[in-house]
């Protein structure tokens, strides 16, 4: 199984329209997304998220924290966030541990918790006093006297910013709307921000001001917000009132952005946008103040999945202008901030004149992509030169040709299960986008065969499907169905019935989902099929699986004084003990056997030579034998037998040139019959091993690379399992298809790598080589435990990292999180990882060196 890069080669004709995509906005360089995936959305963990895109390590002394349940007491926190302060919020009875963590990372001290015992009761402010911060509460018996204790710890001001303070109807996002930009507006300048009814100017407001220096108030909102009869009785206290109101909160919006002097995208290097009409609008909204004063961005609304006629005109500039004030062609960091719908997202980004994102299609059939077939889909790059990598467990290396058309096909290597894919596409401006694929591939039909291992390790069993030539690892979850004897089962049921010798199908289709079908065989019950495990010293023989050599059935007895027959005639027990070998064929009766002489034919796969002693001990595949004993796991054919015969390259030949010839992955034949063995020998270049790096440098789990230039040893997961592999430093060495030193080699090579060894061959000239395509360290996720911070990585073949230590930044730096191309916290990855573990959700984990660090990203798979 091997994972290299593949180059696609763009041809696209440059007059294709330039429409936004239907697809969300993924991990794009250029845009820093807000939103989690679905369903993953939170009020505190949006707040959190927009506080680590806001402010570095020890850089906040204070937080504000309210309840994450409403927005009453946070409407007016924008002034106490100012550049210097984040919100945070978390349930009224309790501190989230992330809440910690962040507070934690800020190196604050203070804490200011927003609104009354009702909102965040005195067990946070106790958690938090406990922890040792410095807690002060600032709280009125209302959301409008809340906002008045808040302004009074804003600096010094001669204008305030004055918005409604409830909803005229059903509709609660009314009492927040003008306060998603005006938030940002106050904290930009530090004016204290007050709320007000709609009809009436609240007393307490009215002393507020008079007892303030406030000479002018910005009045947020239209008429129907703030009535006309609100703003005459402001008047009459001596102030000067300025209304800033468009038609709709969106308008309003665009209306406080050019009071700021941003009169279009033209102004700013930096836009935010948030949603600015859902109910639970106010989070992301609320939270973004403190990064628009930080990164002197003007905040912009949208509506669910569309961009409000005033907000794209804002983000396209107006006429005059000269378009967006950062350089489009030369983009270094994130010039958009989303914490809206995706759809909402590419929107904007189309309107600001970014890389429309490129649309990706994978003509995938219900039932899965064939193995060793070619997968084709279709890039739509909207017109934008680009360069695209693609990875993944199961495409074969290769250059892929886009046409004209935007087509283009990726080479399926063979391989069963989920494969994720990853694209990296980097637009010529710098953008980097990353869009990730899942596919499912597997045969057309269901794979069916005797089990011939229970243990493969992680959630998994073995198989050997009907003329296979290698045994397939199938791996099961708890989302899967299962059905044991015909009747529906659980997971528990299904592992607890699950033996070696039962019949497995394995049904992966992505319209009906996974199902794993068990019928449970007696071993007693088989009679016929592949003999093995002689022993005569015993009078033991079992029928075996051919391809592994397992014992299907074992320890048979034959009856005393059986009918035994063989090739057709009827014989005694010394001829037919002169005639029995492994790989041959059986028929067991009630009252004896019949045997068929077969030739086993294959590649050399186990080889002991010994010729100071005189003996060839040997494997072809999966069988090998001593007949005359328990010794059941190498044919043995010994010098001193002079009826053995021997055939080496087509001409008869001696034990010596035998020994000598022989070698690992050679084909040869063996067959025994009326007591003569036959042997003959193809010599052939020893076959290479193929697989992935695992998490050990050596055999005995070393984690410390092997010094340079002495050779080493290392782990690779095949598609028979872990083989423990030794390497001279006579070797040559293949650093992603270039010659490299053994210290080169050894340095890059990191698990999940791809490696293919070369042993050497005298008999064919063929050199020991080894070759490494550096690449991600991909799979599916198993044994997951969180108490210890650890899960397994693992593909079909099985385990490529054994508990790996999702804190320990296996590969530098720190560890970074990510789910479907969002960045993520710690507590909200092991959240998805219980989520995944309890089986309510499927993903592929990719886990890569990323800038300085380590990164962990989750793909979930639909459906």
């Amino acid at each position: 199984m091997r994972r290299v890069p593949v180059v696609l080669v763009l041809a696209l004709l440059a007059t294709l329209a330039a429409v936004p995509p239907a697809s969300a906005v993924g991990d794009v360089s250029d845009t820093l997304n807000i939103q989690l995936p679905a369903g993953a959305n939170d009020a505190a963990r949006l707040a959190l998220r927009l506080s680590r895109a806001t402010f570095p390590d020890d850089g906040a002394d204070r937080v504000l924290i309210a309840t994450d349940a409403q927005f009453a007491d946070a409407l007016t926190s924008g002034t106490l966030q100012g550049d210097d302060t984040p919100l945070l919020l978390t349930p009224a009875d309790d501190v989230r541990a992330d809440v910690v963590t962040e507070i934690n990372r800020l190196g604050a001290t203070e804490v200011v918790l927003l609104g009354g015992v009702n909102a965040l009761d005195e067990t946070v402010e106790d958690e938090l006093s406990d922890a040792g911060l410095d807690v002060e509460r600032v709280a009125g018996p209302t959301r409008i006297e809340t906002a008045i204790e808040v302004a009074k710890l804003a600096p010094e001001s001669s204008t305030a910013i004055v918005s409604r303070a409830f909803p005229s109807g059903e509709d609660a996002s009314q009492a927040f709307a003008d306060s998603l930009a005006a938030g940002a507006w106050a904290a930009a300048t530090g004016w204290p921000s007050l709320l007000t009814s709609t009809d009436v100017l609240p007393e307490t407001i009215r002393q507020a001001l008079a007892d303030s220096d406030i000479e002018r108030v910005m009045l947020l909102g239209g008429t129907a917000a703030v009535s006309p009869a609100v703003e005459e009785e402001l008047e009459s206290l001596g102030v000067d009132v300025v209304r800033v109101a468009g038609a709709t909160r969106f308008d309003t919006a665009v209306e406080v952005a050019e009071q700021r002097g941003f009169d279009s995208a033209a102004d700013a290097e930096r836009i935010i946008l948030v949603e600015g009409q859902a109910p639970d609008a106010w989070a992301a909204g609320f939270a973004a103040a403190a990064h628009s004063a930080a990164f002197d961005a003007p905040v912009l609304l949208a509506n669910g999945p569309t961009l409000p006629p005033a907000t794209e005109a804002f983000l396209r500039a107006n006429a005059s202008a000269d378009g967006f004030a950062v350089d489009v062609e030369e983009i270094t960091e994130p010039v958009l901030v989303c914490a809206a719908a995706p759809a909402a997202c590419d929107l904007a980004r189309e309107a600001l004149g970014l890389p429309t994102e490129a649309t990706l299609e994978l003509d995938e059939p219900e039932d899965g992509v064939p193995s060793r077939s070619t997968l084709t889909g279709f890039l739509e790059l909207f017109g934008a030169d680009a360069d695209v990598v693609v990875f993944g467990p199961c495409v074969t290396d290769g250059l892929v040709i886009v046409g004209d058309d935007g087509t283009f096909g990726l080479d399926v290597q063979a391989s069963e299960g989920v494969c994720p894919l990853e694209f990296e596409i980097r637009f010529g401006n710098g953008t980097l986008q990353r869009v990730s694929r899942t596919i499912l591939v597997g045969p057309a039909e269901p794979l069916t065969g005797p089990v011939v291992d229970t243990e493969t390790g992680g959630d998994a069993y073995t198989i050997v499907p009907a003329d296979a030539d290698a045994p397939v690892v199938v791996r099961y979850s708890a989302a899967d169905d299962f059905v044991v004897d015909g009747e529906p089962a659980t997971i528990g049921a299904f592992e607890a019935s699950v033996t070696v010798a039962d019949m497995a199908t394995f049904r992966a289709d992505n319209a009906t989902g996974t199902v794993q079908e068990l019928v449970n065989v007696d071993p007693g019950s088989i009679t016929e099929g592949i003999v093995g495990n002689i022993d005569q010293s015993a009078d033991t023989m079992a029928i075996v699986e051919p391809v592994t050599g397992v014992a299907l059935r074992p320890d048979i007895v034959l009856p005393a004084e059986a009918a035994l027959v063989v090739d057709g005639d009827e014989v005694d027990q010394e001829a037919f003990d002169a005639n029995i070998n492994e790989g041959d064929q059986i028929v067991l009766t009630a009252t004896g056997a019949t045997l068929t002489n077969r030739t086993v034919i294959g590649t050399v796969s186990q080889l002991d030579l010994d010729a100071v002693s005189g003996i060839i001990r040997l494997a072809i595949g999966g069988l090998g034998d001593d007949h005359a004993n328990a010794e059941d796991d190498l044919y043995r054919l010994l010098e001193s037998d002079e009826q053995a015969r021997y055939t080496v390259d087509g001409s008869t030949a001696d034990f010596d040139t035998a020994v000598a010839a022989l070698s690992l992955g050679d084909t040869a034949s063996y067959r025994r019959a009326d007591g003569i063995v036959r042997l003959t020998v193809a010599n052939r270049a020893v076959a290479p091993v193929e697989g992935l790096v695992t998490e050990t440098y050596d055999p005995d789990g070393s984690p410390v690379a092997p010094e340079p230039s002495d050779g080493g040893e290392l782990t690779v997961l095949t598609d028979l399992g872990r083989v423990a592999l030794s390497y001279s430093a006579d070797a040559v060495f293949r650093l992603d298809g270039a010659i490299a030193t053994e210290a080169e080699f050894e340095a890059a090579r990191t698990p999940g790598d791809a490696i293919v060894y070369q042993a050497p061959d005298a008999a064919t000239e063929t050199p020991e080589s080894l070759s490494l395509e550096t690449g991600d360290l991909i799979g599916d996720l198993a044994d997951i435990t969180e108490g210890d911070n650890t899960f397994d990585v693992v593909t079909l073949a099985g385990v490529v990292y054994d508990d790996l230590d999702y804190t320990a930044a296996i590969f530098g730096g720190e560890s970074t999180f990510e789910a479907d191309g969002t960045d993520i916290t710690l507590r909200e990855f092991e959240d998805l990882l219980g989520l995944i573990d309890d089986g309510e959700e499927q993903a592929t984990v990719i886990v890569r060196p990323f800038g300085a660090n380590t990164l962990h990203r989750l793909t979930f798979i639909d459906g």
